[in-house]
């Protein structure tokens, strides 16, 4: 097996003849635009307190959240993921969801990344914890969002998100899509 990686760097220019013969060339910028990598939630490895299902007559499938338990994803990074661009410092983690009842209550969620390269040590000191409380709509599968902002610069080839749920309120929370809103290069 060859694990050897080649990687192509492609760089625009543009090109004038000028009136004694001689080629201006003027290196162009990339364009960069936000760019969204959504997870799939069935490629979760989830624990206890997490169950897999469908809300709405089977059209929407979701985690549910019923207890304190987590959901973990493992993705490697997009190769159009521009580093190092002062206008776009962070890539967004976005979770959209809706809480099973009619009962408006905080969710307290809980997001732990970690981020390697090839040949890195996986170990437990590289996670970063992440906290937000989002009220719940007061109305049932009504859908909300609640973010999370990582650092591009703490980011590598590949990313571990570990989503879990911290609080104990009787509400079930329906986690029916995560998302990474990162700045893209376009080609």
């Amino acid at each position: 097996m060859n694990n050897n990686t080649t990687t192509t760097i492609v760089q625009q220019f543009n090109a004038d003849t000028l009136s004694n013969g001689s080629i201006a060339v003027e290196k162009l910028e990339p364009v960069i635009s936000t760019r969204v990598l959504t997870l799939p939630l069935k490629d979760s490895l989830r624990t206890t307190g997490t169950s897999f299902g469908t809300v709405a007559n089977y059209s929407m499938p979701v985690i549910r959240y019923a207890g304190q338990g987590s959901s973990t994803w493992t993705v490697a990074l997009p190769a159009d993921l521009v580093r190092g661009d002062a206008t776009n410092p962070n890539v967004k983690v976005i979770l959209s969801w809706s809480p099973s009842n009619n009962t408006a209550q905080l969710i307290d969620w809980q997001l732990a990344y970690s981020s390697y390269d090839s040949g890195d040590l996986v170990n437990a000191n590289n996670v970063t914890n992440l906290s937000a409380s989002t009220s719940a709509p007061p109305v049932a599968l009504t859908l909300t969002q609640t973010e999370f902002t990582l650092p591009i610069s703490a980011l590598k080839e590949i990313l571990v998100l570990k989503l879990a749920r911290t609080d104990t309120r009787i509400i079930k929370p329906n986690l029916s899509s995560i998302a990474i809103e990162y700045p893209g290069r376009v080609l």
